[in-house]
């Protein structure tokens, strides 16, 4: 439910989850806040990843690439095999959703794995997934995901 976005417009709000709304498990950072962990975790002043100068689209960059199943039962599932499998968080992590630097929310692992789609739903210009444990994270764009280490997004220095 990123800053941009009112509860009214995620798919989220009306699901229940454990006998409470899921739109109360998501922590909505404000703007501070989500730059404060863009600028920790992604490391590029670069406001939204679609503009960053990064290979992460290139095959040999990106570690999996995966077409997104949408409203579907058994391609929703197919995907979440693939996150599940590629992203070995644990289940109680506190992912980060990112749509740019100055919007984030976060909600655990397993809760964004069971309703990814309803997530995502809205975002045209896409979500970065940022685990602060892992080095690997993901970006969902143009209903396809992809897995990729997190270092790949930071700026570098002439000298790199």
């Amino acid at each position: 439910m990123t800053n941009n976005q009112s509860n009214d417009d995620w798919r989220i709000k009306d699901i229940i989850h454990e006998d409470r709304k899921l739109s109360s498990f998501v922590i909505t950072h404000t703007v501070t806040e989500s730059r404060d962990l863009w600028d920790k975790y992604i490391q590029n002043n670069i406001p939204q990843f679609m503009r960053m100068d990064i290979n992460i689209w290139n095959f040999e960059d990106t570690i999996e690439r995966y077409p997104a199943g949408w409203d579907n039962v058994i391609e929703e599932e197919k995907t979440r095999e693939f996150l599940c499998h590629y992203l070995s968080y644990q289940d109680q992590d506190q992912i980060i959703l990112f749509p740019g630097r100055d919007a984030a929310d976060s909600v655990s692992w397993n809760i964004f794995l069971k309703y990814w789609s309803d997530f995502i739903y809205l975002s045209d210009a896409g979500f970065l997934i940022v685990n602060p444990k892992s080095e690997l994270c993901s970006v969902y764009i143009e209903d396809r995901i992809s897995v990729f280490k997190r270092s790949l997004l930071f700026e570098h220095s002439e000298q790199d």
